[in-house]
């Protein structure tokens, strides 16, 4: 006998529970928001202002890093303020790509040049470094020219 998956939960249109366990995280929601959660590819020309790339910051890993780049000047060769944002949940719905962080992270890289990396796997809590090993990893990565001096690491 096949058993039947039977609903248990669905939570704001982004995840249904089965009462197997299973999690079916397609969008369930109203149309016409659905674009907020399309993925964004990466415009490595400058579109608004703004160009994006990813960084591989470990490469046994995976993990990369998506920075937002602003257009300067030719002759702006002043250093500027990063913002990282590292996701901190285990069960997530949502990627660092997705429209609704793009509009977002396009904004704030215009005034602040703002870089965000992919969420981590689940269960991340048991090998999750420490937010201090985090800016060691990041000032020996591809990103330390953009951050600034190794002595800002405590």
């Amino acid at each position: 006998m096949v058993h039947e998956k039977k609903l248990v939960d669905r939570v704001s249109g982004w995840l249904s529970v089965f009462d197997d366990g299973s999690v079916d995280r397609s969008w369930t929601g109203p149309p016409e928001v659905e674009f907020m959660s399309k993925r964004v590819e990466l415009r490595e020309e400058f579109i608004n202002g703004v160009a994006t790339y990813d960084l591989t910051i470990n490469s046994k890993s995976g993990i990369t890093v998506r920075v937002y780049e602003p257009e300067r000047k030719s002759n702006d060769d002043s250093k500027f303020t990063i913002v990282l944002r590292f996701h901190g949940g285990d069960f997530c719905i949502s990627q660092y790509d997705w429209a609704m962080y793009y509009l977002v992270y396009t904004k704030f890289a215009r005034m602040a040049r703002a870089v965000d990396r992919r969420i981590s796997e689940a269960p991340a809590r048991a090998r999750a470094p420490t937010p201090n090993c985090n800016r060691r990893r990041l000032l020996s990565s591809p990103l330390a020219p953009l951050i600034g001096s190794r002595r800002q690491v405590g």
